[in-house]
């Protein structure tokens, strides 16, 4: 009997400060992903966009200038219900396997009264069941129940209290876990940075319960933090920049958000770190490059594009034009195919989407030779050429990340190279989205060509689908993936390689009879590592159609999704599964940006600027 490694939890609270409005979540996305990417389950806690909780009660109080308790709370929390609905949607179409929650499905039940209830139980069980179920969890902040079936709020910056109460009771009852409560600063202050009259406020490394009270209850609910307190729950106070870096970093202490505990206080003698934004050029506007470009459009605060290097600029003007999207102003300043003047405009990161091996193997090492740091999406070129690129960047101290070219936004090669020296004896894959919607068709009785048209209508199939129809698509992520978990100078043996277009149409009627699916099995397993033998170690790999009875975690992906069960040796063959969307324009497009954003971590990290590049 298999068992599934338990990921640590990340409890991460999204305020009305940082969730503004519906223009903010894809930004909240990002925070939520670069955690997850890092290996976490997180249950993420959200508060009403904005102004809303005001709205809406200045709204009951021109109605009735003394609502009732019990009506009033349940218009107060529509708005985080809205949000929390509105996030989890977000979640999904950025391809990240995300549940709704609500209090009542968790048992998060508070007494006292309707307006200020204070929370008393929380059923843990159910938690872990929804964990199993998908490994992000929205739950709308501020709402409990209370025992006779009511709504029940907790006052004023509530959702604290949420956060702070369930990450408490997941840390007693399913072990490790982390919970920040995500602000619009880096941490908690002296004194409001706003008042500026008073000079520059020095920031908490670690603050006390003590010190954190005697703080402006706007930060963080004084509530919450006695709670915390009663309870021995540690929580850290941050901005989004704050999260998905890595905490072993020189820079760790700037990096940072405001640790809240039983420790006493310590006053950063550092700043936080101030990010530049990165000067970003994008090759590329096909399904993947556009959605890249709108994501870094609404980023502006971390990135500046400089340019977008395409190979036929009148095409991508009509393409625009026909989208109505077509700004000339936009587009004049942006848009170039001058592969020359492209690289002499000023750049930090170069972010090639186009596919293939040339022009995007030329373009690359351009980009380590003018020492950028590079992104790209091209599994082809790296499965074929990135031990060579990753010399030459390593040469010239440059940073290439590749996580888009895997899994879409499941982060496959990431759990690969946490799961490095642990043992993993193989792993099986469902690791081509466009491929796995085609083979739900044709299980619908779908035709082939019928099936193909509808993944091209739907962004998940390219003009030409035939490197993900015979397999290779497949095999070139599995080789990425060995070489993540095994090393780079791990030993390839290729077994069969059968694409979609080979599979006899008696498999789904085997499949039907067994109440199992069919679907495109990516395996390998280590032949030998590498204390059996003096060379490295030796993994044998194929590709090919498996009827997988209902019981195997690759029978619930569907549609265009993906994943991987990666085998630990040891009692019960523990195993890491990971699923999400695996192809389309916004999962691979949120990856890209996941890199983007570590880039501008390391880039602090590095103390690198600007000035510092071409």
């Amino acid at each position: 009997m298999s068992s599934f490694q338990q990921d640590p939890i990340c409890v991460l609270k999204f305020g009305s400060s940082v969730l503004r409005s519906e223009a903010d979540l894809p930004a909240a996305v990002h925070s939520i992903y670069a955690e997850f990417r890092l290996g976490k389950r997180v249950l993420v806690v959200a508060s009403a966009l904005g102004s809303t909780t005001d709205d809406l009660l200045a709204q009951a109080q021109a109605i009735s200038p003394k609502p009732s308790p019990r009506e009033l709370a349940k218009l107060l929390a529509t708005g985080e219900s809205a949000s929390a609905a509105l996030l989890s949607l977000a979640l999904k179409r950025a391809g990240v396997r995300s549940r709704l929650i609500g209090p009542e499905e968790i048992g998060l039940v508070a007494e006292g009264g309707h307006l200020d209830a204070h929370p008393v139980a929380l059923d843990s069980e159910a938690i872990r069941r929804e964990f199993e179920l998908a490994p992000v969890l929205v739950l709308p902040g501020f709402i409990a129940r209370r025992p006779d079936g009511d709504l029940a709020l907790f006052g004023r910056g509530g959702s604290d209290l949420t956060a702070i109460f369930v990450a408490g009771k997941l840390q007693q009852e399913l072990g490790e876990t982390r919970c920040v409560l995500v602000k619009d600063v880096q941490g908690l202050f002296e004194w409001d940075p706003a008042r500026v009259t008073e000079g520059p406020p020095r920031r908490y490394a670690q603050c006390s319960y003590a010190d954190a009270l005697q703080l402006s209850g706007a930060v963080v609910q004084h509530k919450a933090i006695r709670l915390a307190r009663e309870s021995g729950l540690s929580f850290e106070v941050g901005s989004a920049s704050t999260l998905g870096s890595d905490p072993a970093t020189a820079d760790a202490e700037a990096l940072q958000p405001t640790r809240v505990g039983p420790a006493s206080s310590i006053l950063s003698a550092r700043s936080p770190i101030r990010y530049t934004r990165l000067r970003v050029g994008l090759a590329g506007h096909g399904t993947v490059g556009s959605g890249v470009l709108q994501h870094l459009l609404d980023s502006s605060d971390d990135f500046d594009v400089s340019g977008v290097l395409v190979r036929n600029l009148q095409k991508h003007r009509l393409l625009l034009e026909e989208s109505g999207d077509y700004d000339p102003e936009q587009f004049d300043r942006l848009f170039t195919d001058d592969v020359e003047q492209f690289f002499n405009r000023p750049l930090d990161v170069f972010v090639e989407l186009i596919g293939g091996e040339q022009p995007a193997s030329e373009w690359i090492e351009r980009a380590f030779d003018a020492g950028l740091d590079v992104v790209s999406a091209n599994k082809a070129l790296i499965a074929k050429h990135g031990k060579r690129l990753q010399t030459q960047a390593d040469g010239r101290r440059c940073l290439f990340h590749y996580s888009a070219a895997v899994g879409g936004s499941t982060p496959l090669l990431e759990a690969a190279k946490r799961l490095q020296g642990q043992g993993v004896r193989g792993f099986e894959g469902v690791l081509n989205g466009t491929t796995n919607f085609i083979l739900d068709a044709l299980a619908g009785g779908t035709s082939l060509q019928d099936a193909i048209r509808q993944a091209q209508e739907l962004g998940y199939a390219e003009a030409d689908p035939s490197l993900d129809l015979d397999g290779t698509d497949a095999r070139q992520k599995a080789e990425l993936i060995a070489r993540e978990l095994y090393g780079s100078e791990v030993l390839l043996r290729w077994g069969e390689q059968v694409g979609v277009a080979e599979i006899p149409h008696k498999l789904f009627g085997e499949a039907n009879a067994a109440q199992g699916v069919v679907r495109l099995v990516a395996s390998c397993y280590l032949e030998q590592d590498s204390e059996d033998q003096a060379g490295p170690p030796r993994v044998s790999l194929q590709v090919g159609p498996v009827v997988l009875p209902a019981s195997h975690p690759l029978s619930r992906i569907s549609g265009a999704g993906g994943g991987a069960v990666f085998d630990l040796g040891g009692p019960g063959w523990a195993r890491v599964f990971l699923e999400g969307e695996a192809a389309g324009r916004w999962p691979t497009a949120e990856a890209v940006l996941a890199d983007l954003f570590e880039l501008r971590r390391s880039a602090g990290c590095r103390g690198a600027q600007s000035s510092t590049k071409r």
